[in-house]
């Protein structure tokens, strides 16, 4: 006998959806090139059928985020993080502002709350509230 993911388990798939708060906190950091300052992004984001989208700022123009990925439905998440970079003294490097860039984020919800982190790179922490 064959079985079928029924109505709960797309009901389970989706209960995350909804708006979110997001928190993005990313300390100074110095390493032999110098120091970046820190900052922290504020910002919304969506969440239809498990998957996750954000921005921060205007798209394409500098500072800019989005993070885009699925939610599973027991809670963990990948996300896809790109954007421009902005002024340099927040940059690794002292690169300029208007620099793309790009890195991985793994986070995970429960409820209405979640946390994440950059994988690699520097460090950069979220938290997600659902609104």
């Amino acid at each position: 006998m064959r079985i079928r993911p029924g109505p709960r388990r797309r009901a389970c798939s989706e209960s995350f959806d909804g708006t979110w708060a997001v928190t993005l906190v990313v300390p100074n950091h110095t390493d032999e090139q110098g120091t970046a300052l820190g900052f922290t992004f504020h910002f919304m984001a969506t969440v239809k059928d498990g998957a996750f989208h954000g921005e921060y700022g205007l798209k394409d123009n500098p500072p800019w985020l989005s993070i885009d990925g699925p939610i599973h439905p027991d809670g963990p998440a990948e996300f896809a993080a790109t954007g421009i970079t902005g002024k340099a003294a927040y940059n690794l490097h002292k690169l300029g502002s208007g620099v793309p860039y790009n890195y991985q984020v793994k986070a995970h919800f429960e409820g209405a709350k979640g946390t994440g982190s950059r994988v690699s790179g520097r460090i950069g922490n979220f938290t997600f509230t659902k609104q």
